[in-house]
């Protein structure tokens, strides 16, 4: 479980020599648009262990390792029976499996999980380039430049472990060829590319410093075909860093053709595609945590899974009675949702609401699972605010972590105070915080 917290008992001993401070930590972070005007910031946030840490990165590395198998092992490597299976409609299952299909265990992935009275309870394992946050990095990175944090990190001896570096170095590892000469283009979808475009041209800046890879955010409409590839600005892109997802390219397939014609050409390179969206449905959580497919994985397996991923099933019409009568310990999702989106509460609704949205969904052609409701620790900490204020709040903390070339890679905080909406995302307001190491 967290240390104590360092941060909140510090601030309260010395709150007049410590906000300005803070204050100014804030100013800089909102200034460089780490984070949006409007986000509230951790500013105290917990510590971690470093015994758990260690917990941490051995658990996903098993739990990455059984997802990137499950392919072969429950579907004999047929990738088209898989998709099928996890609900997917045919054309979209041509465009996920578009190219040469090479799951690789150097993947980007960040674990969602709750600290229990139990412990860890991992609630969703993201996986691909589309895995978002790094960002956040620079929170830490400002807090270093912050005398109070300073003070309080050096004197505890606390680590951290910088996603940004992690995701260059493991990107670097990625391509096939000289780095140095490589020209990139990190693609999102022009109907959101205006919302991220400063965040993302962080991220290539990080990637270019490092590296000497010419890096530039573009939109798919930037993209143009040349007889050899595909044009920025004038510029040959080797590689295509994917931001857009499956659904982008579903309601515009005449915007994305000419980037998958050149992969299929080998005339660019697009590291971890679209086919990685398979490894990150939730069903997949539902195949390791119910008993048929216990057969598949070892004792050894078993005891993980069991162990880390909550009680989690496909949702079906044999479990709508299930469901009834469990109403306020359950919980609903998209199979291939993502952010806490479309996520619903059964705690939060009427029985006869509960009960309506059962049936409809069962006639949607979009899969859901159905899990128990995992209740997390709570801690206080101080947050700011939209306004700028720094106030005290007991929150219920959604711990990120990062796992990059099967390493743990650092990892980012999210929060919502006790009696708010059950779902912590940035969507619903959750305050957001980095992470430090101690041990």
């Amino acid at each position: 479980m967290p240390e104590t917290n360092l941060f909140t008992n510090e601030f309260q001993k010395n709150k007049e020599q410590s906000i300005s401070d803070i204050r100014s930590f804030l100013r800089k972070a909102k200034d460089m648009q780490v984070v949006k005007s409007t986000t509230r910031i951790i500013t105290t946030p917990p510590v971690l262990k470093e015994e758990n840490r260690i917990e941490l990165e051995y658990v996903l590395k098993k739990l990455l390792e059984i997802i990137l198998t499950i392919p072969d092992r429950i579907f004999g490597g047929d990738l088209e029976q898989m998709g099928r299976f996890l609900g997917y409609q045919p054309k979209e299952i041509r465009k996920i499996l578009d190219g040469t299909i090479r799951f690789e265990d150097k993947v980007l992935s960040r674990g969602d999980l709750y600290q229990t009275p139990d412990g860890w309870k991992l609630l969703e394992l993201n996986l691909g380039s589309n895995v978002g946050g790094m960002t956040m990095a620079w929170l830490n990175r400002l807090m270093q430049e912050t005398p109070f944090y300073n003070e309080l990190i050096k004197s505890n001896d606390l680590k951290y472990f910088d996603p940004l570096i992690f995701w260059v170095n493991t990107i670097r590892g990625m391509l096939q060829i000289n780095s140095n000469s490589l020209t990139l283009a990190m693609v999102e979808s022009e109907k959101v590319l205006s919302s991220y475009s400063h965040t993302l041209q962080l991220m290539a800046k990080e990637l270019q410093d490092h590296t000497g890879i010419q890096s530039f955010v573009c939109s798919q409409r930037d993209l143009e075909e040349g007889t050899d590839g595909l044009y920025f600005n004038g510029r040959k892109i080797d590689v295509v860093y994917r931001l857009f997802d499956l659904g982008d390219v579903e309601a515009a397939p005449e915007e994305y053709w000419h980037i998958f014609e050149a992969l299929r050409a080998k005339r660019v390179q697009m590291p971890m595609g679209l086919e990685y969206k398979i490894l990150g449905n939730k069903i997949l959580f539902a195949m390791m945590s119910d008993p048929q497919y216990e057969p598949y994985f070892s004792n050894e397996e078993l005891y993980i899974i069991h162990r880390y991923i909550p009680w989690t099933r496909l949702f079906e019409e044999k479990l709508i009675s299930f469901a009834l009568h469990n109403q306020r310990s359950l919980v609903i999702k998209p199979a291939d949702g993502y952010g806490g989106i479309g996520v619903l509460c059964g705690w939060e609704h009427r029985e006869e609401d509960w009960r309506n949205t059962l049936y409809s969904l069962l006639k949607r052609k979009e899969k859901y699972i159905i899990q128990e409701k995992v209740t997390p620790s709570t801690s206080e900490v101080y947050c700011s605010t939209p306004e700028g204020e720094i106030i005290s709040q007991e929150v219920q903390l959604l711990w990120g972590a990062y796992l990059f070339d099967k390493r743990f890679a650092g990892g980012i905080l999210r929060a919502k105070p006790i009696g708010g909406g059950s779902v912590i995302n940035l969507h619903n307001g959750a305050a957001i915080g980095p992470i430090f190491i101690h041990g």
